[in-house]
């Protein structure tokens, strides 16, 4: 007899040929047939026993990630019937790597056609427990051309390591007026590949880069600036005007003394 693990073949050497075997489960001490519900624990098939023995395989599947028991039982006309085997097993999670995006979309607001915002960014990490392959990094989407993308993450032809982060790096450069999308698109070997970000801005005519308010107002000091400028011009002439009068009459004064 031999159990290896909860993956198992069971061999039962029987010395009756006529040997009469009904296999059952035992779950959490609840005894069964082997039936749709149970199998999806333990599962058991016996080969014929024409030749004088037979061989029970058992095999489990992954319920939980713990310790899990169970038995098979075997209930014949032999002395000692039932006869059973204890099984166990601990559960464990498959390895496998995991793409989380923070933050799973950027908007740039208000940008000037043909000009670029600052850079914003997009944290890539794997949080599974397997390397992640990153086949390509790429932007899709109507208005793709107006974004822009550079990563720190590895290429195809290296791995990001279990709990590893890089950055994806966007910035919004607007060919024209009116609102902008696209998409960020990361494939990968992960599930769910590809992952994405949205990515979204309005292009703006002859207004300032994102962060100005388009309603503003120039400061008070700017509406008076120009006529201001003129009045200290036309001070400037009408005082120098007066002085040159005075002069030239002072003058005109000394030269016919009375």
């Amino acid at each position: 007899m031999k159990l290896t693990q909860f993956w198992q073949q069971l061999m039962l050497r029987l010395a009756l040929r006529g040997a009469v075997l009904a296999v059952c489960v035992m779950w959490g001490g609840l005894v069964a047939p082997v039936s749709a519900e149970t199998t999806a624990l333990v599962r058991s098939n016996h080969a014929s026993h024409g030749t004088g023995s037979v061989n029970v395989f058992v095999h489990g599947s992954k319920v939980a990630n713990n310790f899990q028991f169970a038995s098979v039982t075997i209930t014949d006309n032999a002395s000692g019937s039932p006869q059973s085997v204890a099984l166990s097993g601990t559960g464990t999670t498959a390895s496998a790597p995991v793409v989380s995006l923070s933050p799973t979309s950027l908007s740039f607001g208000n940008q000037q056609v043909k000009t670029t915002s600052a850079a914003r960014t997009v944290t890539l990490t794997n949080s599974g427990n397997a390397a992640l392959t990153i086949h390509s990094i790429g932007l899709s989407g109507s208005n793709s051309g107006d974004f822009h993308q550079q990563h720190t993450c590895p290429s195809s032809s290296s791995t990001l390591a279990a709990g590893a982060s890089c950055i994806i790096s966007v910035t919004f450069t607007p060919t024209a007026d009116g609102s902008r999308s696209a998409s960020l698109a990361i494939t990968d070997n992960a599930s769910g590949s590809p992952q994405s970000v949205t990515l979204s801005g309005t292009g703006v005519l002859g207004m300032p880069p994102t962060g100005s308010d388009p309603n503003a107002q120039p400061p008070a000091d700017n509406i008076l600036q120009e006529p201001l400028g003129w009045l200290a011009l036309i001070v400037a002439v009408v005082a120098a005007a007066g002085i040159g009068t005075e002069f030239i009459s002072g003058r005109q004064r000394r030269s016919h003394p009375r």
